[in-house]
C-alpha cells in the first residue's frame, strides 16, 4: 500500500519551479558531474523484493565458495567504498549508481538532512555546480538541508526501497515516519526527464510513474527507478518549505 501525501502517491511540484531554468541545468550539471573525478557508490537500504541481483547489503555473503575464504579476510580490511567496488569486481553486487553531495549531514544521519544547521556545505563540490547552486537560491524553502546529485548506472534497476519502513520507529518525534514529511520537505528533480521513476506498490507490486521534472513524495513509501539505456541524474534538495507553501500544500 502506498501511503503517499494527501491521499496521492507524489506532489507534482512543477508550478513551484521554473522550468526553464531547470532544463537549462541539464548540460551544466552534466559538466560538474565529468569535472568530480571518481564518484563513491550510492549506498540504498535493503531492497524491498527479492530480485535477480545481490545489492550492496549482501556484499557479506559470498557465492563463489572457490574465493569465499580469502574474499572474507580481504573485505575487513577495506574502506566502506572500497569494499563496494571490491565486491561488485569479485561477487556479483551490483551498484546501481554514484552521487555528488553539495551539502550533506553533518552526522552523517538521514533524521538530520532536514535542518540546516545540521548540514555542512561541500565547497569543493560546489564550485563546480554554480548553476545549479542558483537554482537551489530561487526554490520555495525556509530553510536548506541536504543536497545530492544521484548519477544511475544504464542497463541497471534503480533499487526498489524505503528510505524509512526499515528504520527505527519514530525517527522523527512527535511524528511518526509516516508523517515525517510534514515538517521533513524535499523536491527531487529529473531535469532531462530521462530518468524513469516511480513510486511502488508493494502489495500490489505497482509502479506509479512520477511524469514529472519536480515532484515531493513520502520516503516512506517505497521508491526506484527503471533500467535505461544511458546513464541518467538526478537531484534532491532537503530541508523545510517556506509556510505559504506548506499551506499549500496542506502540510
Amino acid at each position: 500500500m502506498i501511503v503517499g501525501i494527501n491521499g496521492v502517491p507524489y506532489v507534482d511540484m512543477k508550478e513551484y519551479v521554473d522550468l526553464v531554468a531547470l532544463r537549462r541545468l541539464f548540460l551544466p550539471v552534466a559538466k560538474g558531474i565529468a569535472q568530480c573525478g571518481p564518484l563513491p557508490i550510492t549506498y540504498f537500504p535493503p531492497k524491498t523484493k527479492n530480485r535477480a541481483y545481490k545489492d550492496m547489503n549482501e556484499l557479506e555473503q559470498c557465492d563463489d565458495l572457490s574465493i569465499a575464504e580469502e574474499y572474507a579476510e580481504i573485505l575487513p580490511t577495506l574502506t566502506t567504498q572500497q569494499r563496494y567496488k571490491f565486491a561488485e569486481l569479485t561477487n556479483g553486487v551490483i551498484a546501481s549508481g554514484s552521487y555528488v553531495e553539495l551539502r550533506h549531514s553533518t552526522s552523517r544521519k538521514y533524521r538530520d538532512i532536514f535542518t540546516e544547521s545540521l548540514c555542512q556545505d561541500n565547497i569543493t563540490a560546489q564550485v563546480l555546480f554554480p548553476e545549479l547552486m542558483k537554482f537551489v537560491k530561487m526554490l520555495p524553502f525556509e530553510s536548506i538541508g541536504r543536497i545530492v546529485i544521484f548519477i544511475s548506472s544504464p542497463f541497471v534497476e534503480g533499487q526498489i526501497h524505503s528510505d524509512l519502513v526499515d528504520a527505527q520507529s519514530f525517527l522523527f518525534p512527535p511524528l511518526s515516519n509516516e508523517d515525517a514529511y510534514k515538517h521533513n520537505n524535499f523536491i527531487w528533480f529529473n531535469p532531462s526527464n530521462k530518468k524513469k521513476f516511480f513510486i511502488y506498490d508493494e502489495e500490489d507490486d505497482q509502479k506509479i510513474p512520477v511524469n514529472t521534472e519536480a515532484c515531493f513524495f513520502n520516503t516512506w513509501d517505497y521508491h526506484g527507478s527503471d533500467i535505461s539505456s544511458t546513464s541518467t541524474f538526478s537531484f534532491r534538495v532537503d530541508g523545510r518549505f517556506t509556510n505559504e507553501l506548506k499551506l499549500k500544500l496542506k502540510l
